[in-house]
């Protein structure tokens, strides 16, 4: 039986993830930027990752005011080799995507 253990699953294709684009603080992830560029043109996204800050200090300050904001970036999530791993939140069974939760039920539990 061959288990894959995912940080997330892209909302666009379906397949797991261990990096990829965080959207509004989970709203939404995106494996590729193919996937990305289905829901925001590179300038939307742009958009989206900066936020104007206008109490910011000149070092910190990119683009007019707009700095990189936290809410939707590119990201890698470190991934121990256990589903009890916080950051895991899907498991794939022999190509079957499973959520965390309901991995228990699926089969015998096994690490």
């Amino acid at each position: 039986m061959d288990i894959v253990k995912w940080a997330r699953k892209c909302s666009e294709c379906g397949c797991g993830m261990n990096e990829g684009y965080l959207v509004r603080d989970g709203d939404a992830y995106y494996c590729s930027d193919e996937c990305l560029h289905k829901h925001f043109t590179p300038e939307e996204w742009l958009d989206e990752c900066l936020v104007y800050n206008p109490m910011c200090d000149d070092v910190d300050r990119s683009l007019d005011g707009m700095v990189v904001g936290d809410n939707s970036y590119w990201t890698d999530w470190i991934m121990e080799d256990v589903v009890e791993d916080e950051d895991c939140e899907w498991v794939e069974v022999d190509g079957v995507m499973i959520a965390k939760e309901d991995y228990k039920d699926y089969k015998p539990y096994k690490n």
